[in-house]
């Protein structure tokens, strides 16, 4: 393979490659030799109008040449050069024959070379984790239980107490004008966690709830707060109609409840499993807070630094087809609003620039097991299967999401580790970007 490469500019790049007839001719026998397999009418089996099968030969190969033979130079040629693309490669000529080298002139920008950062300049806050108390394993030990909690119904003459969970349905109008209606269910309480704003349906509906019976419908006014949307502080009539009343019953945690759900053949030793279990909890947000830390400190280092054109052009693409959708900006609105999002997203390029120049030093692995478990977990919180969402578009975006998100705490966690002075363990696994094709990153 013959490879020429060409500055164009600060980041622009040309390549002229050559792939010998030796090395492309594979390719092309695959190419030609199931064009010639295709039936047509009116013909016999292989047989096809004059210069049909060389002209489909050169179409097919086209794609073939952009989709697989030259994404796989272009990985050859980033490994040599030591360049990363920043965008999609473009290919600007192509040039074949079925008994002619393979010719193609390519075109795209680089990122910018960072170098990796001085360790000793960064610092954290060291800090233990908060002890764990008795009150945070009976709080923990709470939640276990509410988390199998099972519901039973009560008697069609029980009334609504708090600690109930009612299933009704509720219509909101001002002056018969009705707002919106619908049917819900919530649990009678009065607790609202402190700073949050007014909840409508378990701070306004719960208390008038109270007391009522299955098939029981109230007639009330209330006041609506202040982030009901267009009518906050308004008086509006409302409507309430109990569908049906029960209360969960919280399982006794007792030792066979401890095995059957834990699978812990010793149940004595749970409160010290839980205990251990909010302790590694707790170390690991401490780690976080570490990380977050270096994170900050990674950017301020390495400040705002010239990008190439290629990601600011996708950016500013992608925030104005986002906020054309938002008709209620004005112009001047828009346009300020599109200047702090840019600025943000071009931000979080920067950021993956630099934790990409640490990677390239470090190292770091990605735990497959853990992204395999994340995007388990994800599918079956939506009730899909994982095996039919990974095959879609989305589920293959998740995913990488994922994935990236994986990497980028493990080579944040690897300079924390530097900055402690830790020991370094390795592994096999190593996260390996396809440069041919970084510009499908969502790096906003």
């Amino acid at each position: 393979m013959q490879i020429t490469l060409n500055e164009l500019g600060n980041f622009k790049r040309s390549v002229q490659l050559e792939i010998p007839l030796e090395d492309i001719k594979s390719s092309y026998n695959s190419v030609y030799n199931q064009l010639r397999r295709t039936r047509m009418k009116g013909f016999r089996p292989g047989k096809f109008p004059k210069g049909w099968l060389d002209r489909r030969f050169k179409e097919y190969m086209a794609v073939e040449a952009q989709e697989r033979v030259i994404p796989r130079y272009v990985n050859q040629i980033v490994q040599e050069h030591q360049i990363i693309p920043a965008a999609q490669v473009a290919i600007k000529e192509l040039d074949f024959d079925r008994k002619e080298p393979l010719k193609a002139v390519l075109e795209f920008e680089v990122r910018p070379k960072l170098e990796p950062p001085d360790y000793t300049k960064l610092k954290v806050e060291v800090q233990e984790p908060a002890a764990v108390s008795d009150q945070d394993v009976e709080d923990a030990l709470l939640q276990i239980r509410e988390g199998h909690a099972q519901y039973h119904e009560k008697p069609e003459d029980a009334v609504a107490e708090m600690g109930d969970q009612a299933s009704f349905r509720y219509s909101i109008s001002i002056d018969g004008e009705i707002l919106e209606e619908d049917s819900m269910a919530i649990r009678l309480s009065s607790e609202k966690p402190e700073g949050e704003p007014v909840n409508l349906f378990q701070e306004l509906f719960a208390p008038r709830l109270l007391g009522m019976k299955v098939a029981e419908t109230k007639p009330d006014e209330i006041t609506l707060p202040e982030n009901y949307p267009d009518h906050a502080g308004k008086t509006a009539q409302v409507s309430l109609e109990l569908n049906q009343l029960g209360r969960m019953e919280l399982p006794e945690l007792d030792d066979e409840f401890i095995r059957d759900t834990f699978g812990l053949n010793e149940p004595d030793q749970f409160q010290t499993t839980i205990r251990e279990d909010i302790t590694h909890r707790r170390t690991l947000e401490v780690r976080r807070a570490y990380q977050e830390q270096i994170d900050d400190q990674l950017q301020q280092m390495y400040g705002s630094f010239e990008l190439p054109e290629s990601p600011q052009l996708q950016v500013r693409e992608q925030v104005a087809e986002e906020l054309a959708k938002q008709e209620e900006l004005s112009e001047e609105e828009r346009a300020q609003k599109a200047a702090e999002i840019e600025q943000q997203r071009l931000q979080s390029i920067r950021r993956l620039y630099i934790l990409d120049t640490i990677n390239l030093e470090e190292k770091v692995t990605v735990d497959s097991n853990q992204v395999i478990s994340e995007f388990m977990n994800t599918a079956q919180m939506f009730g899909l299967d994982p095996k039919q969402l990974i095959e879609s578009p989305l589920g293959k975006s998740i995913y990488e999401n994922i994935r990236q998100r994986n990497y980028e705490a493990q080579v944040l966690d690897r300079v924390t580790a530097r900055v402690l002075g830790e020991p370094i363990s390795t592994s096999e696994e190593v996260h390996d970007h396809n440069h041919a094709h970084d510009h499908d990153h969502n790096h906003g």
